[in-house]
């Protein structure tokens, strides 16, 4: 590497989902690694999870998510569990136009970040099988055992959700 600090990086995730109308069940694990070049003071950093989120539409216009998800964080060989929990009720508002909120709760947080996490959108619906959305995490998690500078909590992100 002609003196030059090496470092890996790996991103992987596998889903399944099942559908039956009004609802939706949708397993989920993903796995990110990092190995950073030591004499940087990086080294090892490691996200697996599982997750496990339900979802049902409710008559025409209201719909309920909600998520369960265990996570295992690596960080340098200590390692911590993390639990996290969310709920997210979204309202068709006018003609396509769809409104959500979430809420969300870890057990832990391996930097000593946050928590909670609380975030509003607003998407648009083109037909039942794609939404392109917009949102803003009021308070959102951090310290999630990978980054360790990650000490901003509100963000804005674009969302987009297919099915068929």
């Amino acid at each position: 590497s002609g003196g030059a600090g090496e470092a890996v990086f790996l991103e992987a995730s596998a889903g399944l989902a099942w559908r039956i109308d009004p609802a939706v069940l949708v397993l989920h694990y993903a796995q990110e690694r990092e190995r950073g070049p030591a004499s940087r003071g990086f080294g090892d950093r490691s996200l697996r999870r599982a997750s496990l989120m339900p979802s049902i539409r409710l008559g025409d216009r209201f719909s309920l998510a909600a998520g369960g998800h265990l996570g295992w964080s690596t960080l340098d060989g200590t390692s911590a569990m993390i639990i996290t929990g969310s709920l997210r009720p979204s309202v068709r508002i006018i003609g396509d136009v769809e409104v959500a909120a979430e809420v969300a709760r870890r057990s832990s947080a391996p930097d000593g970040g946050e928590l909670n996490a609380v975030r509003g959108e607003v998407g648009y619906r083109f037909g039942p099988e794609l939404m392109l959305a917009a949102g803003y995490s009021v308070l959102g998690f951090t310290g999630l055992g990978l980054t360790p500078a990650d000490s901003e909590q509100d963000r804005l992100y674009l969302r987009g959700e297919a099915a068929w």
